[in-house]
């Protein structure tokens, strides 16, 4: 299992499809988290297919 996981940011995530949105980037996620509305938190494992889901702000 590889130690390395990179996390990005998109404006929503589809489960069926499994894509993100637009990509976001860390300062435009933290806004939206500030300001209560919701973003998507995708993780990404070298050689693995990314997985995340859509979240609420945690601000809430």
């Amino acid at each position: 299992m590889p130690d390395t996981t990179y996390v990005t940011f998109d404006e929503s995530w589809d489960a069926a499809s499994r894509t993100g949105g637009r990509a976001l980037s860390r300062e435009e996620a933290r806004a939206r988290d500030a300001t209560g509305l919701t973003y998507a938190v995708i993780y990404h494992v070298p050689g693995r297919e990314p997985y995340g889901a859509a979240r609420p702000s945690l601000s809430a």
